[in-house]
């Protein structure tokens, strides 16, 4: 799984401990499939279902600089490589 997968994954994890995204719902089962198989492999109705329902929350789960998904770090959601850059930044001063 590559980085961003995984970061992905993360963030789905969090919308369902979170109580946002509901195991068997339509709106889990799209972000399963988009996760497992790829956007592209979405219907129209289940694109519908993913903006609507789950980018929509996504967006909560991004970087504050690029919009990557990120985790929080020092306060900031921030992504791997803006959360290595602040902590090399920290060291060099």
């Amino acid at each position: 799984m590559e980085e961003h997968d995984h970061e992905y994954a993360e963030a789905l994890q969090e919308l369902i401990d979170e109580g946002t995204l509901v195991e068997g719902t339509a709106a889990h089962g799209v972000a399963m499939q988009a996760l497992h198989s790829g956007h592209s492999t979405l219907t129209g109705k289940q694109s519908f279902v993913y903006e609507r329902f789950v980018a929509s929350a996504l967006k909560k789960k991004t970087c504050s600089i690029c919009g990557e998904f990120a985790s929080y770090f020092d306060g900031k959601r921030l992504c791997g490589y803006h959360r290595n850059q602040i902590e090399k930044s920290d060291r060099d001063d």
